[in-house]
């Protein structure tokens, strides 16, 4: 029986036979039963790996040739049969978050060799959609707001911070937000806008930072009885149960300081003396404390200095031709500290600074003609000290301001008909 074939299974088939001397015509062979060759297939194995932290949800799809696509996990292995020969393979729904890498491209073309497996390899990372924002509290000051703020981001529910804390925000879609803080006391504010716009770009953490400024509350200012009918001068808080003040009190032997230390419950005197006028307290701490001022008799600018347990004498405030006298004391910590006052050269009133840096007190001469007669002393670091008096030998209606440096004393300011006595 002779089977019918199809056009590719038709081969023609020369042959020359020599059978005894005949040389026979090529003849036409037909397959009968099973095909003479039959073509055998290959393999297209399709990997796919993805990595990042937002995987393409809804996977990707592949397709062969110009077969219709079909679908493909973002972490896949598939194997295709095709017939031998080139062919292509196009990965496709790639979400806009991820991409190729090593230079691969969505489509690409592959031998594929019969009875053999070739490999395409789709590597794929995909990087987040979403960013962060990190929402920052820093306040400073007096009177703390001590029941935290309210922070919303775009309106949503706000969420309670400390007044010095730091919360991040995840998931935010990338473009602008609008952050919020409210929950301010009012004696404290912002020093930038509130709300305000924040950039978060997809895959980062944006940061913003709100600066609070709270200002000292009295919510009612009350007598304190001090025990003494003295005139009291000038105090000095170490915390809030203990506290120093000095004064002057008239005795039936004349004029004395005091120096009277209160500790949470009551209010003790500590030192007393016949004429000593104390005018200026400062301290470092519980143990490091300074009292100054003048001698009602000799010429010699007086300090005390109290050491946790006992006042002594701080000597050396003596000279030859002057007569001098300390007005206030104030220091950056125990081995910076500024006392300033006048010294009488028998016509005006001059400078007097005298400055201690751990060892030993020094005086310290202003460089030029102004010299001004000093009431106080105050500043905010070692390099920004100011002292406020006047200037004796001009005019006593000429105020003065003096600022230091950390290097140098000079004037910043002088007016006639203002005095300061106070910084």
């Amino acid at each position: 029986m002779v089977k019918a074939v199809s056009s590719h299974q038709l081969r023609a088939v020369w042959s020359s036979v020599r059978l005894g001397g005949l040389v026979l015509l090529p003849l036409i062979a037909l397959g009968c039963g099973e095909d003479l060759v039959t073509p055998e297939p290959g393999v297209i194995r399709v990997t796919v790996t993805t990595a990042g932290p937002e995987p393409d949800p809804d996977g990707y799809t592949v397709r062969l040739d110009t077969l219709a696509p079909v679908p493909v996990g973002t972490t896949a292995t598939a194997d295709y049969d095709v017939p031998a020969g080139q062919h292509a393979v196009e990965l496709g729904g790639i979400a806009a978050n991820c991409a190729l890498q090593n230079g691969g491209t969505p489509r690409q073309t592959v031998q594929v060799a019969a009875r053999d497996t070739a490999v395409i390899a789709f590597e794929l990372v995909c990087g987040s959609t979403t960013g962060a924002l990190a929402i920052t509290t820093a306040t400073t000051g007096g009177s703390l707001d001590g029941d935290g703020y309210t922070v919303a981001v775009d309106g949503a529910a706000g969420q309670t911070i400390g007044i010095n804390e730091t919360q991040t925000v995840n998931g935010l879609a990338a473009g602008d937000h609008t952050v919020t803080l409210s929950g301010v006391a009012a004696n404290c504010s912002l020093s930038r806008d509130n709300p305000r716009t924040v950039t978060v770009g997809a895959g980062s953490t944006a940061t913003t930072t709100f600066d609070i400024v709270c200002l000292g509350m009295v919510s009612t200012w009350g007598r304190v009885t001090s025990g003494t009918n003295a005139d009291l001068t000038d105090v000095w808080p170490v915390s809030p149960t203990e506290t120093f003040v000095v004064g002057e009190v008239d005795t039936r032997n004349g004029v004395a300081s005091v120096i009277r230390r209160f500790d949470g419950t009551g209010w003790v005197e500590q030192h007393r003396e016949k004429d000593l006028r104390l005018r200026g307290l400062w301290g470092s701490s519980a143990t490091d404390l300074y009292a100054v001022g003048f001698d009602f008799v000799s010429p010699n600018a007086r300090m005390l200095h109290y050491d946790g347990a006992t006042w002594t004498e701080v000597p050396g405030f003596v000279a030859d031709a002057e007569q001098l006298s300390f007005e206030a004391v104030w220091g950056t910590s125990a081995t910076d500290v500024w006392a300033v006052g006048g010294a009488f050269d028998g016509e005006f009133d001059r400078t007097l600074i005298y400055h201690f840096a751990g060892e030993f007190w020094q005086r310290t001469l202003l460089p030029g003609a102004l010299s001004p007669s000093l009431m106080d002393v105050w500043g905010s670091g070692p390099s920004d000290v100011y002292a406020v008096g006047h200037d004796m030998s001009t005019d006593p209606g000429i105020g003065v301001v003096l600022h230091y440096d950390g290097a140098t004393w000079s004037p910043v300011f002088q007016q006639d008909g203002l005095v300061p006595n106070a910084v």
